[in-house]
């Protein structure tokens, strides 16, 4: 019924228009006896019919001429707006779902950037020699969850209880038969795609742990996001899709940040904290300004420590240490080689911490297998 009626509809719609233009012809007959005799009936109508399709088309041609000039500026639109259109309703996923395909449609833009807009170097030795590496070989290993990460054990001292563990991320070079730490890899590119870059290692590393057997899920892992993410609305929404999702497991991670992070970012923190989040802080020296209640830990490698402290007396160097291990969250030292070093020049000061002298670092794979 409603095929045969089609036709007619397009001719319904503009009679109304119509019968108006003939009427105020009738209406000027009444008023000028003489009016419409000037004109013939053939003229009339075909007037008639004008001014009632006329609106039509040129509703019709605006239309067109909009949808036109829309598709120009959808075309002009650079890669970089349009990512976040992919992410729409993710929400509504379950969070397996979605941190699979938020982490593949990532990488998948990172793919089909332009050609050299990323560039990736390595050194690979003690000399200074770069080694250049392909964007697809980081990208084809995130997909794939291959990336090597390496497992830093967190001890509590002096008991050598097992307290968390630290992650690292490696890129594996088949070409040269050894890994890289990611955060050691030189990345000439815009900071948007660099945080896009980061964006995805993390994702990895979240997926990660959490496809990981549900008996090795009781020790949390410390966990950095760069500061990079923080500072592109596009990608901090993703991320906040990926964190805010119910199912996501809160016990499993410490996000660490740095200190410029935490100045810059201090609202959104102690919102996760509020959340149930753990939020820690990684700093290269000291002394740190105060810091917000909501952290729950706080990072330092030996080596910055003993730079940031160096030529200190030792009894102003353990007055420091002192100082910063009475603070209300769990002060972790990191790469320690000597343990003695914990006895001799920081006197059981520090409650935790992790490196060769305490427990090796192992391959993710070998951890899993070992529980």
């Amino acid at each position: 019924m409603q095929a045969k009626n089609f036709h007619y509809s397009k001719l319904l719609k503009p009679l109304p228009l119509s019968i108006i233009f003939v009427l105020i012809l009738l209406i000027l007959d009444w008023f000028f006896p003489n009016f419409l005799s000037k004109f013939s009936f053939l003229i009339i109508l075909i007037c008639a019919i004008l001014f009632g399709f006329l609106p039509k088309q040129l509703t019709t041609l605006s239309s067109k001429i909009s949808k036109v000039k829309k598709e120009k500026r959808i075309d002009i639109v650079s890669p970089l707006e349009a990512v976040p259109q992919i992410f729409k309703f993710k929400t509504f996923f379950n969070f397996q779902d979605l941190i699979h395909n938020t982490l593949q449609e990532t990488a998948a833009f990172i793919e089909n950037l332009p050609p050299s807009s990323v560039s990736i170097f390595a050194h690979l030795s003690s000399k200074n020699q770069r080694y250049p590496i392909n964007l697809g070989t980081l990208i084809q290993q995130v997909k794939e969850l291959s990336l090597p990460l390496f497992v830093h054990p967190i001890f509590s001292i002096p008991q050598k209880k097992l307290s968390s563990n630290k992650l690292e991320v490696f890129l594996s070079i088949p070409e040269k038969e050894q890994t890289v730490p990611l955060k050691k890899l030189n990345i000439k590119a815009s900071p948007e795609y660099k945080a896009y870059i980061d964006l995805v290692v993390l994702l990895s590393i979240i997926q990660k742990v959490v496809v990981s057997p549900q008996k090795h899920k009781s020790v949390p892992y410390l966990c950095e996001i760069h500061e990079n993410l923080f500072e592109y609305p596009a990608v901090l929404q993703i991320l906040k899709d990926i964190i805010n999702h119910p199912d996501f497991p809160k016990h499993l991670f410490v996000f660490m940040t740095s200190l410029t992070t935490l100045s810059q970012n201090v609202a959104f923190l102690e919102n996760l904290h509020s959340q149930g989040f753990q939020i820690g802080i990684h700093v290269d020296k000291l002394p740190a300004p105060s810091l917000p209640s909501f952290l729950q830990v706080f990072y330092i490698d030996f080596p910055d420590l003993q730079s940031s402290l160096k030529g200190l007396a030792k009894r102003q160097f353990s007055h420091t240490i002192q100082t910063l291990t009475e603070q209300p969250y769990k002060v972790i030292l990191g790469e320690v080689e000597n343990e003695q070093v914990l006895q001799d020049i920081l006197p059981a000061q520090f409650d935790f911490a992790c490196g060769s002298a305490l427990g090796k670092v192992q391959l993710w794979q070998d951890v899993l297998t070992k529980k």
